[in-house]
């Protein structure tokens, strides 16, 4: 265990590693939630009830740098969540909601695991560069 240990410590070491590494964070912090926003919004339009949502999350639309406005389109959007939740836009809506949660769930331990990984490696490096 020591031997692959002193392996991964190695490849983070190396400048072109990190790089690559970084760059793969990059893309594991975004294109998920890229894909699961298309796939949320072509998802949720397949019913009447997601069809309703739609358009009660489009009568709000996003204004920024408005504070007041912001303040109020975050607790829209936490009713929408609370709606969905309960069932009020239809089972598809629900269905699709908790897939999207899932996800993001999975998202985010995935995150967790990959920079903690490199984090983990800092601090192993500093600390046998300590005195």
């Amino acid at each position: 265990m020591t031997d692959q240990m002193d392996s991964v410590l190695t490849l983070f070491q190396d400048p072109a590693f990190r790089l690559w590494y970084m760059l793969g964070g990059a893309v594991l912090l975004a294109l998920p939630m890229v894909l699961l926003a298309r796939w949320y919004h072509r998802e949720i339009l397949k019913s009447p009830g997601g069809r309703e949502l739609m358009k009660r999350q489009n009568r709000n639309p996003v204004r920024r740098g408005n504070v007041v406005a912001a303040s109020s389109q975050l607790n829209t959007g936490i009713g929408l969540m609370k709606s969905i939740s309960r069932g009020r836009f239809g089972d598809h809506a629900r269905a699709t909601q908790n897939k999207a949660y899932w996800v993001v769930g999975l998202w985010v331990a995935a995150n967790v695991i990959y920079f903690g990984l490199l984090i983990w490696a800092d601090e192993v490096a500093r600390s046998s560069l300590a005195p």
